[in-house]
């Protein structure tokens, strides 16, 4: 009887290592079949932009950036081209205001994202530590690399272009 108990333990220890081995994997099986999706987002997206002249071609890139963007946010490739993308169709395609309202803030908070996620960045802030956060993050934008320009430069444009058509008290509250 002891042996038969001691035989089913490692039986059930030789299935338990076996089934964690296969459930290991098929993580990293998934991690790498989604690193290819998103790579092929990232291609398509690319060629639909090159076809800008489209205007469903823009949105349609803007639509596999948006999926590209949800999974890899801190991917300056993605973020980069995803801002542009918004801001064109903000800007050259769509005659909604309240759409391109929409556009344009997303556009900024894809931007904003990307500059204050930055490790570089993050750690300016960090290091300055007089006055309150909108300061120390303002001293931060103004020491900040110059990989961090266009991302900086499209917040702007795209706060900016939102903020266009907004009353001045609400324009008042986005100092920033």
């Amino acid at each position: 009887m002891k042996s038969l108990s001691l035989y089913s333990k490692k039986i059930a220890m030789i299935s338990f290592t076996i089934l964690s081995f296969n459930c290991v994997s098929q993580k990293v099986e998934l991690e790498n079949a989604q690193s290819q999706n998103i790579d092929f987002l990232i291609e398509q997206a690319t060629n639909l932009w090159d076809k800008r002249s489209d205007t469903n071609a823009v949105k349609q890139a803007n639509y596999f950036l948006g999926l590209a963007y949800n999974v890899k946010k801190t991917s300056t490739e993605i973020t980069d081209l995803y801002i542009k993308c918004l801001f064109f169709q903000g800007m050259f395609l769509e005659e909604d205001n309240d759409k391109k309202d929409s556009l344009f803030l997303k556009g900024s908070e894809v931007a904003k994202n990307s500059v204050l996620k930055n490790d570089i960045f993050t750690e300016l802030v960090q290091n300055s530590s007089i006055g309150d956060s909108t300061f120390n993050i303002l001293s931060a934008l103004s020491e900040a690399p110059k990989e961090l320009v266009p991302s900086m430069y499209w917040w702007a444009t795209n706060k900016l272009w939102y903020l266009n058509t907004k009353p001045a008290i609400e324009r008042i509250n986005h100092r920033e």
